[in-house]
């Protein structure tokens, strides 16, 4: 604080101070367990914040028109962002480069495919499902072009004792240390001191939450929200903060200095003159850079030891974007899906149980209904809230539609469960 006052713009800092609320899971329905998009709309509309809906491709089918044509015509509130590929568990947390890069580009296959339905775009952003993720994994995403990951913690599977991570990385808006791939982090809104310190360090404010925190209405946004805004926070889609985040300093009246952290970057220069910046952004070898363009036009750059240079003139009081495509490295499995048809069942039977669960089994208090391991692998169970007992354990699970019917067990079958037209049944 001392030094910002001292030395003013000639230090380090986050030109605009951004946030989103990032809502985990929901299918793209009128309502979705205690999430009712109608309702959550007059609170941002209120309130005056925005929600990045962070959806699962699987479910890119499941959409309702009418929510659709919501985020379409509201897109200043809504935004939709990519939440894994299938939300099995640790799907990102593989050190498989090969598996890894079929997941993404399924997931991206997926999430296009919704936007030509439907008509709502997305932000090429990664949420990590249960938030595991490796630290391949984001090598992948930038060979793909991804803007970002979000995350709720910023320390790999593969490196939980030994990650490195040094106080500047940790006060940076963003990690960039593996793949120099920018990784965010987000925060449960339980302490809003937290936020705060984020918002002065110059990190966005980065709120997640799930439907279940609306199970008793809306007065906790309401007053959380309420708390965070000042006149100078921005709440955007999270496409949109990612690109307006970088950091910037004054080393002439006329030469600004800049630290991007994505692969497409919005400069801005609201001042009454144009202004020259350099730009830096940290590059490692792994991922090459296939071009550099500024506002759609190619540029030149310079390649250095661990990061890329360019000079960019800004005229004044105006917006520059800067774009860098990456050339993909690995390949994806052939066939389309890259699973077995058991493998699509499973996925099938849990992502449709999953949507029991919120829509229906979280709202009675007498039953809860959750993904607990047995024997090491994932299974649901039907239990009881106040007695804890198994009411059923599908351990060998029947899936049942219209045109597929298919039977498969996740260890030894003790009991028999199915899933048919919305009940579960035992």
């Amino acid at each position: 604080m001392f030094l910002r006052y001292v030395f003013g713009d000639q230090t380090w800092q986050n030109p605009k101070r951004c946030a989103s609320f990032i809502i985990d899971d929901p299918l793209l329905r009128k309502s979705y367990g205690f999430l009712n998009y109608s309702r959550l709309l007059a609170e941002m509309d209120s309130r005056e914040f925005t929600a990045s809906i962070a959806f699962i491709p699987w479910n890119h089918k499941r959409t309702h028109p009418d929510v659709a044509k919501l985020m379409r015509e509201r897109s200043d509130r809504f935004t939709v962002c990519v939440h894994g590929c299938d939300h099995t568990e640790a799907e990102f947390a593989s050190m498989d480069v090969r598996e890894l890069n079929t997941r993404i580009h399924l997931a991206s296959q997926r999430m296009k495919a919704h936007e030509r339905r439907t008509g709502v775009p997305y932000a090429e952003v990664m949420v990590f499902p249960q938030g595991e993720f490796s630290s391949v994994s984001l090598g992948v995403l930038k060979g793909h072009n991804y803007l970002a990951a979000v995350n709720t913690s910023i320390i790999p599977q593969d490196f939980p004792h030994a990650h490195g991570l040094t106080i500047a990385e940790l006060l940076a808006p963003a990690i960039s240390r593996y793949s120099s791939f920018p990784l965010f982090m987000r925060r449960y809104p339980r302490n809003l001191a937290d936020f705060a310190f984020d918002l002065f360090v110059g990190k966005p404010a980065l709120v997640v939450e799930h439907h279940g925190y609306f199970r008793q209405g809306y007065e906790k946004i309401r007053e959380f929200t309420t708390q965070l805004n000042s006149p100078k926070l921005r709440w955007m889609g999270l496409g949109e903060l990612v690109r307006h985040t970088y950091l910037q300093r004054s080393v002439s009246p006329d030469t600004v200095e800049c630290r991007i952290f994505a692969n497409r970057q919005i400069l801005d220069n609201p001042a009454p003159r144009g202004k020259s910046f350099i730009i830096y952004k940290p590059e490692g070898n792994e991922i090459p850079i296939g071009e550099v363009a500024v506002n759609g036009k190619q540029h030149p750059y310079f390649a250095e030891h661990d990061h890329m240079r360019l000079y960019v003139d800004v005229p004044a009081s105006s917006e520059t974007e800067v774009t860098i495509k990456y050339a993909p490295t690995a390949q994806y499995a052939s066939n389309s899906e890259g699973q077995s048809f058991r493998q699509q069942a499973q996925v099938y039977l849990r992502r449709y149980l999953s949507t029991v669960r919120d829509n229906y089994l979280s709202k009675h208090d007498k039953l809860s209904f959750a993904g607990v391991p047995t024997e090491g692998r994932k299974a649901f169970r039907l239990m009881s809230a106040s007695t804890q007992e198994t009411l059923c354990q599908p351990v060998v699970g029947t899936v049942h539609t219209n045109s597929l019917s298919c039977e498969f067990g996740f260890s030894e079958p003790t009991h028999l469960c199915s899933l048919q037209r919305g009940t579960v049944r035992h």
